[in-house]
């Protein structure tokens, strides 16, 4: 059980609050599949609270909604469809971190066995740990023809000479003129 304080108490206020939008969001993408804004709540919610909860000590509900919050992810990106088994265990996810909160103020404790299932169907929907495809199950949305697909750039960077290594290095010239790309590796030395 967590230690309360200010702070714990004031995430579980926002987690369960954060539940509710889940359900809103998710209703939202009954009615609309290809609404991709209620898709973003729905992924910022599971975000905030996985973050949140591994800030104030929550670290099963942080670990748990991970996998949710990653094939909401690939869902946005337009790698995995909108469908009723994802809905459904979107739903189920956000009763098992309900139980998890309640847990940590001396509720029942959630059911790993519940928690695995549903980790492990997540998996399958996202293509890992098996090579089924998609069920067919495809209400609603799962085409998802709207969806755009996000492109990751790697950048590589070769110097002329080791006169300019020297001094990209010592200035990071190329940090201030790609700030988007993460970093920059120029023989070994890096720009942040």
């Amino acid at each position: 059980m967590v230690e309360p304080n200010n702070f714990v108490e004031g995430f579980r206020q926002e987690a369960e609050e954060l539940l509710l939008e889940i359900e809103a969001a998710v209703l939202d993408i009954e009615e609309n599949p290809e609404e991709d804004e209620a898709v973003n709540r729905l992924f910022r919610a599971m975000h905030t609270i996985k973050g949140s909860g591994a800030m104030f000590g929550f670290y099963d509900i942080a670990k748990f909604t991970h996998h949710v919050e990653t094939a909401l992810d690939k869902v946005r990106e337009g790698l995995i469809p909108i469908t009723r088994e994802l809905i459904d265990l979107t739903l189920s996810s956000r009763d098992q971190i309900k139980i998890m909160l309640e847990a940590s103020t001396g509720g029942e404790p959630a059911d790993p066995k519940k928690n695995q299932e549903i980790i492990d169907a997540l998996k399958i929907l996202m293509g890992e740990d098996s090579e089924q495809s998609f069920s067919g199950n495809s209400s609603p949305g799962a085409s998802s023809p709207g969806r755009s697909k996000k492109k990751k750039l790697q950048l590589s960077v070769k110097p002329v000479n080791s006169t300019m290594t020297s001094w990209v290095s010592s200035n990071c010239l190329v940090n201030n003129a790609f700030r988007s790309v993460t970093s920059v590796a120029v023989r070994g030395a890096s720009c942040l």
